[in-house]
């Protein structure tokens, strides 16, 4: 059974873990702003097209709703 060596941390090398972790720290946190960033621009986005297609929908029933009353006043002037 090989037993392990225990090393000694030296406040150097604690200072070096320390400012590891902090870039660490530092380089997690630009990757999570770019994706909160990200996040945002593709619900604006979303929202855009979401509004677009409402428009065309409203349109649509409109156009619908015309032509429909216009066959309706066609026939009752027919008769």
């Amino acid at each position: 059974m090989a037993s392990m060596v225990r090393e000694a941390w030296t406040d150097d090398r604690l200072d070096d873990l320390n400012t590891k972790v902090d870039r660490l720290d530092q380089r997690m946190e630009a990757g999570f702003a770019e994706t909160r960033q990200e996040f945002r621009s593709v619900r604006s986005e979303m929202a855009q097209q979401f509004a677009a297609q409402n428009r065309m929908i409203v349109q649509l029933f409109a156009t619908m709703l015309i032509g429909f009353l216009s066959v309706i006043a066609t026939v009752l002037s027919q008769t």
